[in-house]
């Protein structure tokens, strides 16, 4: 209810100012809010599935408010030649619709799987699409304000939760702001925060003032669900991004976001600690990858289909039978359900994302932008590591997005940031020199 209710609110904020902000915005913003607080299912295109399967998209083909806003975003970039490199997700597309047809069974969960995949390639095109909206100094405090805003609507729920100790239901105290499961809040927190990021270095004050505000707001969010991974991924992630290229004004916010990030989690820190004493391995984590690894030998090549690994593997394996869980590990889970031949189809969109989240790499316009790239990655990949929630859509659309933003950022843009001190009294120097020899010339 909650998560409907924020939909429909930003639904009708949006329509109210499309004349005021021109399409460019209103795609951009579409998009942010369709994949973060307002991702609300609309109607369902097959037959009601007989029971409820936990899988990497719904039981049913959905269609989702996101689904109609990344169709949509992506055909206006192709359409206008704003969608950079989008034959990048080619391949993977031409393998998920032949694999769908000749090598995964037929049925409504591969189908629905094979849906969300798809859409998060158009999710790509639409990172790439919108990304020169969110880029430009005109347009770089309504990105960030709208940043700060988003991290604002994960925020506020989750702490009236623990304020009012409600928690979520079968989770105990911990909390999950507009949705279901409290792990999903931190990471969607994790990619709104580096997105954040690259706005902290702009020159203009209040542009890098609002994104550090979103910064300590999205971190905040996270805290309450006491989800231990995307926690740790989170301060990995701010801890990497303020000592790369560090200097005062890095200093400055690094000491302001670790003493805000302290006073927010000091009421947790017992509760967070006590779980790693009670459950130090994740539950049935361990009994949940062993499965996985037994099961892999035989289906490693094209994979068991998307959403189709509990209904396969259940019936072999009674840990998966009995928890109704997949295996807790995002990489080995993307392997068993489109296989090899599914991974090799994204190596030329890997590589042309880790050559972005290299700062010294050719090509780089953006450091900062590589840098918020390199330290979502990691952050990501840590995450993934422990779990599987990052392939449960929206998620996967979401990354996506954002690499594609980040990207395009990272390898077009060249953007006015804030001068290190070192650099400031350089150009000083250089001015009070050439002020010297034009006095001399007089």
């Amino acid at each position: 209810m909650a998560l409907a209710l924020a939909a429909a609110a930003t639904l009708c904020l949006i329509l109210l100012a499309w004349p005021r902000l021109g399409n460019e915005r209103v795609a951009f913003l579409a998009s942010l809010a369709s994949l973060t607080v307002a991702p609300v299912p609309l109607l369902t295109l097959s037959a009601p599935a007989k029971e409820y399967v936990v899988g990497t998209a719904a039981p049913e083909v959905t269609v989702y408010s996101y689904t109609l806003v990344l169709i949509a975003v992506s055909i206006w970039g192709l359409a206008t030649g704003r969608a950079h490199q989008a034959q990048l997700v080619t391949l993977p597309v031409a393998y998920l619709l032949l694999a769908s047809v000749f090598l995964w069974p037929t049925s409504t969960f591969v189908l629905s799987g094979v849906v969300s995949l798809l859409l998060a390639c158009l999710a790509w095109i639409v990172g790439v699409t919108v990304a020169p909206i969110m880029s430009g100094e005109s347009t770089a405090r309504f990105t960030a304000t709208a940043l700060a805003g988003v991290a604002v609507v994960l925020a506020v729920p989750t702490w009236i939760q623990w304020l009012s100790g409600a928690g979520t239901d079968g989770f105990g105290d911990r909390t999950a702001g507009v949705f279901a499961h409290p792990s999903t809040v931190g990471k969607v927190a994790v990619v709104v925060i580096a997105l954040l990021l690259p706005f902290t270095r702009y020159r203009a004050r209040k542009v890098s003032a609002t994104a550090l505000i979103g910064v300590l707001i999205g971190a905040s969010a996270a805290i309450p669900s006491l989800s231990r991974a995307n926690i740790i991924g989170i301060a990995l992630m701010l801890a990497l991004w303020f000592a790369m290229g560090l200097d005062a004004r890095r200093l400055r916010q690094l000491v302001l976001v670790t003493i805000a990030v302290a006073i927010a989690a000091g009421p947790f820190v017992r509760e967070f600690l006590r779980r790693f004493q009670v459950d130090p391995d994740g539950s049935d984590r361990p009994e949940l990858l062993a499965a996985g690894l037994r099961q892999l030998h035989s289906i490693w090549l094209v994979g068991l289909g998307p959403n189709n690994y509990v209904p396969t593997i259940g019936p072999l394996e009674p840990i998966v039978a009995s928890t109704g869980f997949p295996v807790h590990n995002a990489f080995i889970l993307l392997l068993s359900e489109i296989g090899l031949l599914g991974i090799l189809t994204l190596l030329p969109l890997t590589i042309a994302i880790a050559r972005a989240a290299c700062p010294r790499a050719r090509g780089i316009k953006s450091v900062e932008h590589s840098r918020a790239l390199l330290v979502m990655l990691l952050a990501l990949c840590f995450i993934a590591w422990t779990g599987w929630g990052l392939l449960r859509a929206p998620m996967p659309q979401l990354i996506m997005m954002a690499c594609g933003a980040l990207w395009w950022q990272a390898t077009h843009f060249v953007p006015e940031v804030a001068p290190a001190k070192s650099q400031e009294r350089r150009a000083s120097s250089l001015r009070r020199a050439e002020s010297s020899i034009r006095r001399e010339r007089l």
